[in-house]
């Protein structure tokens, strides 16, 4: 079972943007050889499909109406096993656009000023996701792994940066507990190898090893981010 009791069950409310259509490929008729003197040139031999497959899976973009329901799962997440259950459904659903889902996740687990609760909901359905990417018939969910573990660094940073910033001992003690038994769990399921995750453990207890320049303010936007604040607004 999942972190949050949230095995990957087919068929949410969310129609699956991954699966194809099922069916038997039509036979291929033989091909009559023609003597060499009037044989075209062989045209190149195009990629094995498991090739092709390692190439394009995940690169489907969401639709507006896919970003926008992920964008609300999103904000109204909470550690609530059934949603979590409802996000991390989705994803695997739309694992045929793996590589725009985990951007959407990173972007929410590195806004410095979502709240620390909202962030370890979030990073429960990041686990969640995780754990069912090795799900059987789901395509390009495996990507996921992969994709994870390049986006996993950098919140993790974050992390670090929302544990600084609570005021309490307290606060900081839960969030150091809630972060380590996700960690945990993952050393369990051997999901990455265990230098990786001591490395991410580390990057959340200390941050990184090199300080590095904080990045140029954007001039504010009538945009709003994941957590429905004004770009450059100051939170209450």
């Amino acid at each position: 079972r999942s972190l949050s009791g949230s095995p990957y069950v087919r068929g949410s409310r969310y129609p699956s943007a991954a699966a194809a259509a099922a069916g038997a490929e039509a036979e291929a008729p033989p091909i009559t050889e023609l003597p060499a003197e009037q044989a075209p040139p062989r045209a190149a031999l195009p990629p094995r499909r498991n090739e092709t497959n390692k190439r394009t899976a995940g690169t489907r973009e969401l639709s507006d109406k896919e970003r926008d329901a992920l964008e609300g799962l999103l904000r109204r997440l909470t550690i609530s096993r059934a949603a979590v259950r409802e996000a991390m459904g989705f994803c695997l659903d739309s694992a045929a656009a793996s590589v725009e889902v985990v951007e959407t996740l990173q972007e929410s687990l590195t806004i410095l000023a979502t709240p620390a609760p909202k962030k370890v909901a979030r990073l429960l359905l990041v686990s969640d996701v995780l754990h069912n990417s090795s799900a059987p018939g789901v395509p390009n969910a495996s990507s996921y792994r992969t994709l994870l573990q390049r986006a996993l660094p950098p919140i993790f940073e974050s992390l670090h940066g929302t544990l600084e910033g609570l005021g309490s001992r307290m606060g900081r003690e839960m969030l150091r507990e809630q972060v380590g038994r996700v960690l945990r769990a993952w050393h369990a399921w051997s999901v990455y190898p265990p230098n990786f995750l001591d490395g991410l453990d580390k990057l959340f207890q200390k941050g990184p090893n090199l300080p590095t320049p904080a990045p140029a303010q954007p001039a504010p936007t009538a945009a709003d981010d994941l957590d429905g604040i004004p770009a450059g607004e100051a939170v209450a």
